[in-house]
């Protein structure tokens, strides 16, 4: 029987930290990276508005930012998985997005329909009203806006998505079967919106079904990239119908049961998302089944992203190489 050692708490056997001081630290890292957004782009705001360059340089103002935001997460994650986890890059699921390029338009088709599913359903039962567009916007300026919100939820999904399901994920996967990576990961995804969204236990539920869905994409293609496709077109649909309150040129309504479809910026809270989600993942999990293989849960990640299974029948390292290569 080994004897308990208070340094294992803190540090692995190969003379590394341990999961939770690595997580905590790359929380910590990722919100630096997410608080700098709002005042730099503050700052370019109000440089551009003074000098009076007008839309077009506010557009790549914001080009600057979210690029930058981007460029910053992505370097924290790299630092944490060459110098902290010691772990090779590969286990990151991002290869190049110029050559996964199908799969990012793929995944903003599927979640833009999703969307549609959400509103056509709602419209239908008279849950939503589009009352038209609000005063004052033009066709100019609805394009600009439009494009600002494109710009912003492209920030948004690359940088979550390389948070929770590139670096989280595999963290937690390499330790634990993929069923409490997935659960854990979605649990601390929903979590962190708590800010912004308010806390409610069904946006926690939205949320983690959410992961299921994201955690399929990324693990049978072995890349994010679709669903960061996925994410962007969700939100962006989301944001440009008026579904939620805030930059929509559409002047809505939603009046539906708080049960169903939830309240201001968590709609994700509600009965009917849900369930379109839990639909989405079951629909994936589906087609995986009838084009690989079962999917494993009780699975771990190797330290390249890879599966490891020992089930028969089961999706592992052989069928997710052959699934990267198509």
């Amino acid at each position: 029987m080994s004897r308990f050692s208070l340094s294992r708490l803190f540090m692995t056997e190969e003379r590394r930290p341990a999961l939770l001081w690595r997580v905590l630290g790359f929380a910590i890292a990722f919100g630096v990276c997410l608080a700098l957004r709002e005042p730099l782009e503050n700052v370019l705001e109000t440089v551009v508005s003074r000098l009076g360059l007008g839309l077009p340089a506010l557009l790549i103002a914001r080009t600057v930012v979210v690029a930058s935001v981007i460029g910053a997460t992505v370097g924290v994650t790299y630092v944490f998985r060459r110098f902290v986890d010691r772990r090779p890059w590969a286990g990151m699921a991002m290869p190049p997005p110029a050559r996964r390029w199908r799969e990012i338009a793929a995944g903003f088709g599927l979640g833009a329909g999703m969307m549609l599913v959400v509103v056509g359903i709602e419209l239908g039962l008279g849950w939503f009203r589009v009352l038209g567009v609000k005063p004052g916007f033009g066709g100019a300026t609805v394009l600009v806006v439009l494009t600002s919100r494109l710009i912003h939820f492209i920030g948004t999904a690359v940088c979550e998505e390389t948070a929770y399901r590139s670096y989280l994920l595999q963290n937690f996967g390499e330790s634990y079967a993929l069923w409490f990576a997935v659960l854990t990961t979605g649990a601390m995804f929903a979590l962190s919106h708590f800010a912004s969204n308010g806390f409610g236990w069904g946006f926690v539920v939205g949320g983690i079904v959410a992961t299921f869905l994201w955690a399929l994409m990324r693990l049978f293609t072995r890349a994010i990239w679709l669903g960061v496709g996925w994410h962007l077109g969700w939100d962006w649909f989301e944001d440009s119908l008026g579904l939620v309150p805030g930059y929509s040129p559409l002047q809505t309504e939603r009046v539906g049961p708080a049960l169903w479809v939830g309240r201001g910026l968590a709609i994700e809270g509600g009965l009917l998302i849900i369930i379109v989600l839990a639909a989405g993942f079951a629909g994936l999990l589906w087609s995986s089944r009838r084009r690989w293989r079962l999917m494993d849960w009780g699975a771990t990640l190797s330290v390249n992203g890879e599966i490891q299974t020992s089930r028969p029948g089961s999706m592992g390292r052989d069928d997710a190489v052959a699934v990267n290569s198509n």
